[in-house]
Parts: structure tokens; sequence; C-alpha cells
């Protein structure tokens, strides 16, 4: 009689994740109207991990002070102290700091909205505003700019 223990290993596994995490829910939801809260929850469909979020979030118009920002499983938190501004829209600007927890496949320009008013504005052009590291003269030509980060900008909306 022969005996034979089983072969020892990892599973082969299936195809490489080739997909950026993807928003399941959110508190509020994205684009919420009358909101007065003091922290958003954003839950993935996977477990993610922020690279860089501190310096790669942007929110506009800014907060005062920098949000508190922590992971609970797959929901990411944002905290903030401060009151909101009264008939504002609100946009967090995540560049490329979510990523998939295994793969790193980047959520690339994802973007969260909410308004203390009635309404989120549609009157948005796909216009883009670049922050830059050093301060550049204005009147310099725009196409010899490095911008480091982009970030839409409404252009029709005032605070």
């Amino acid at each position: 009689m022969l005996a034979s223990c089983a072969k020892i290993g990892s599973p082969a596994g299936g195809p490489r994740d080739k997909t950026p995490p993807r928003l399941e829910k959110s508190k509020p939801l994205n684009r919420a109207v009358h909101f007065d809260g003091n922290q958003i929850e954003l839950t993935f469909d996977e477990y993610i991990r922020t690279d860089a979020i501190a310096q790669e979030m942007v929110v506009s118009p800014p907060l005062e002070e920098r949000p508190d920002i922590r992971l609970r499983g797959m929901t990411l938190i944002i905290e903030w102290e401060e009151e909101l501004r009264d008939s504002t829209t609100y946009t967090f600007s995540f560049g490329e700091s979510i990523k998939d927890l295994n793969e790193g496949n980047i959520l690339k320009n994802f973007e969260f909205v909410f308004s203390t008013d009635s309404s989120v504005p549609t009157n948005t052009l796909p216009a883009t505003l670049i922050f830059y590291t050093e301060a550049i003269s204005l009147t310099t030509s725009l196409h010899a700019l490095l911008g480091i980060q982009s970030v839409p900008c409404n252009l029709f909306h005032s605070a």
C-alpha cells in the first residue's frame, strides 16, 4: 500500500484584479443637498489604502483646518470640526490617493460633492484649476506653468 500527502503550496488564484475600487455607498449621498454634518463616510466595494491622501486630497472651498482622515474596514471617514458655510457647494477631490489594497489599482480623479444649499450647481465647465509649488506670475504663459495637481473648477458658483 502506498500513501502520499497532499501537495503543499499556494492556490493558483484567478486572473489579476485590474479594476480600481468603486464607491458602493456614502453618508451623505454624493451630491447631497442641505448637508450640515461634520463628516462623510465613503464605503468602497473592496479594501483600500490611501497613499498620500493628506497631500493629494483637496477640499474646495478649503476648510480652515485639515480634516481628520481614517479608515474603518472598507470605509473612508473624513471628519472636520468647523461649521460649514451657508449656501456653499463643497468638493472633495482625491487625485490618485485612493487605491485598492492588494493590486494598487488607482481610483483616478474621484470627487465627492455636497451642498449646504438646496441644490448642487450643474453650471460647471470642464475646466481645470492647477495648484503650483512655487508662486508664478499670472501674466506668464499658461503653457510654461507646471502643475502638481488638478482640481475641477466651478467658474460660476460663488460662495
